[in-house]
């Protein structure tokens, strides 16, 4: 597929998208908090459910939850007021196609299931059974590890860009994961700069009780929408016609 108003940037420019997603974090601090409380409490409540149930449900949420994010940063980037009402009536037309992404999320976590049983490792007696069954670990387990690892590297790519992708644009799901696996393998040093330093700032934030992650948690998103503009909106401003983009979704 044509890589269509992609830009690529090196491993310095990631630290850019987590200042900026403090500035987003400042413009609509409480708004943010609540709207993670609400994620969270949802969380608590899906959690009782059978346990397929429940990863499926969390899958579909989490997409749901990064669509408010990302309405929420475009209402700042125009300049315009908003609250969790307004949120939720610009992500209607968006529910089934976060149907459509959690549900396909949730056949990875399927998979990585499987091949986790597979491994073998029991971490249910303690850490002595823990490191016993490591030690144990053959040829074919450690090869195991490794797939596991690739498709959890596959998933994060595939679906990392794929809210704002849906929001803005006109392509369908499968385009819309090529897209994103592709702004993922073009900017790689990018984001893995911007992992390792956020990783760290949201591990210290989680010190105090925790609740530096009410700000953290936010602006991971947050960062993730500014990776977005920068990846693959550039192009599109210049050259509006070619990219089907569509960035009339905000009423609020």
């Amino acid at each position: 597929m044509k890589q269509w108003g992609m830009k690529g940037f090196g491993a310095s420019h990631g630290l850019k998208w987590i200042g900026r997603s403090w500035g987003y974090f400042r413009m609509a601090p409480l708004v943010w908090i609540s709207l993670l409380m609400l994620y969270m409490i949802l969380v608590f409540f899906i959690s009782r459910l059978p346990l397929s149930v429940d990863l499926l449900l969390l899958e579909i949420l989490g997409f749901a939850l990064m669509g408010f994010f990302v309405i929420g940063c475009r209402c700042c980037d125009h300049g315009r007021p908003f609250n969790l009402s307004a949120l939720f009536s610009a992500l209607k037309p968006y529910w089934f196609s976060f149907l459509k992404l959690g549900i396909l999320s949730f056949l990875f976590v399927l998979v990585a299931q499987e091949i986790w049983s597979l491994v073998g490792i029991d971490f249910s007696n303690g850490q002595q059974a823990l490191l016993a069954s490591i030690e144990k670990m053959g040829t074919e387990q450690n090869l195991m590890v490794i797939l596991l690892v690739v498709v959890f590297a596959l998933k994060s790519m595939l679906f990392y860009f794929a809210v704002p992708l849906v929001i803005f644009s006109r392509y369908s799901i499968g385009q819309i994961m090529l897209l994103s696996i592709q702004g993922c393998l073009k900017n790689w040093s990018a984001l893995l700069a911007y992992n390792i330093v956020f990783g760290c700032v949201v591990a210290i934030s989680s010190i105090p009780m925790g609740i530096g992650l009410l700000v953290t948690i936010p602006m991971v998103y947050m960062a993730q929408f500014a990776a977005y503009k920068d990846i693959f909106e550039v192009e599109q401003q210049e050259k509006p016609t070619q990219h089907k983009e569509r960035d009339d979704v905000i009423s609020a």
